[in-house]
């Protein structure tokens, strides 16, 4: 019972987990819409004098407009993918904290599902950003190229989807014990209860009957030498 209360006590924080990385998903998904609607409307107005943001962004960030679009628009498709994969994984672990098990079918489907998720998501996120990078890349001078790689959920993805199979055979395993247990007796096994039922109840039933004829010819020997002793004192007499 301990390792259950261990898994029950990481699949609930899993669940705050993944709820606290959809809010970051969000927010991030959020300010870089909020980023590039904002360099697209101020990126040619003065700040300063003869200073634009455009050249504040060359000057300070190190990076120029395209750039700077190139990376909000990569981070809108990466934030979606993830926000995705995070709602499936809250959900998850949520239905099993209510279970109070892995071990369910339902669960282990539900994994298994979060497992493939892990693994397509993050790799279309990774190629639509790609492509709106290519996009912006012929569109717009001087964009920095793209450096992201989605590996280490790919391998996550591959954990979870084995760790479905192991609860999908546990709860197999829970299931058959279960029908076993309910499942009503054969007539065999039925008779075969009766017939033991009845030799405890009738002790003579245990009884050798070979047993009793060699008992009842030992006693009826040593009658028979009982009289015959008898008899040779009467002679003698």
């Amino acid at each position: 019972m301990k390792t259950l209360k261990t898994i029950q006590t990481l699949a609930k924080l899993g669940r705050v987990l993944s709820k606290i990385v959809f809010v970051c998903c969000v927010v991030g998904f959020c300010g870089c819409v909020i980023g590039i609607a904002s360099v697209a409307a101020g990126a040619h107005v003065f700040i300063a004098m003869d200073t634009s943001l455009e050249d504040l962004l060359i000057n300070e960030a190190g990076m120029t407009t395209g750039t700077m679009y190139a990376s909000m628009a990569v981070g809108i498709a990466l934030c979606a993918g993830e926000a995705v994969l995070a709602a499936f994984a809250e959900h998850y672990f949520k239905r099993e904290t209510q279970d109070g098990t892995p071990f369910t079918t339902a669960g282990a489907n539900e994994m298994l599902r979060l497992g493939v998720l892990a693994i397509a998501l993050p790799l279309t996120a990774q190629m639509l950003a790609e492509v709106v990078h290519l996009i912006i890349r012929t569109t717009m001078a001087d964009v920095a190229p793209l450096n992201y790689d989605s590996y280490g959920s790919v391998g996550m993805g591959v954990m979870f989807i084995l760790a479905a199979l192991i609860c999908r055979y546990g709860a197999e395993r829970t299931n058959n014990d279960e029908s076993a247990r309910l499942a009503p007796a054969s007539p065999a096994e039925t008779e075969d209860k009766e017939a033991e039922n009845n030799t405890h109840k009738n002790p003579a039933a245990d009884i050798n009957p070979f047993d009793e004829g060699e008992k009842h010819e030992s006693e009826n020997n040593r009658n028979r030498d009982v009289i015959n002793s008898d008899d040779m004192e009467n002679r003698k007499d």
